[in-house]
């Protein structure tokens, strides 16, 4: 009897170690963010930021070809610059004017119109309920 109360505490505890276990990893596997392919940084001065920060200040880069922190001419022994993360390079919703694909000479008025209306990207179409 004594030896079966010890393999059935054994058991427990085998139990409870393999449920924690698998508890971190599926909370460290949530922390995982698929890439980006158009993520993008912006440059956010510092309070005493050099000539070259100001001047890149709201200007978006794609992450990849971001210039590193601190800039290479910049002055300041302990830069305070850091990246504006963005989802997307683009800094307005839809930068087509609306009227320019309609109102062209060549456009035929009895024919319908078969074009697309939004981009492709899935981001043009989650704000405008296309989805």
């Amino acid at each position: 009897m004594n030896e079966f109360a010890v393999v059935l505490l054994c058991l427990g505890l085998l139990f409870v170690l393999y449920r924690f276990l698998s508890h971190r990893r599926d909370a460290s596997a949530e922390l995982f963010e698929a890439p980006q392919p158009f993520h993008a940084v912006a440059i956010k001065p510092g309070k005493q930021a050099c000539a070259e920060a100001i001047a890149m200040k709201g200007r978006r880069f794609l992450s990849s070809e971001a210039p590193r922190l601190p800039l290479a001419g910049c002055r300041n022994g302990a830069c305070t610059c850091v990246y504006q993360h963005y989802q997307d390079r683009r800094s307005r919703v839809e930068r087509r004017d609306p009227y320019g694909l309609r109102t062209a000479s060549w456009e035929q008025p009895d024919q319908q119109e078969r074009r697309a209306r939004r981009g492709r990207r899935y981001t043009d179409r989650v704000g405008h309920g296309l989805t």
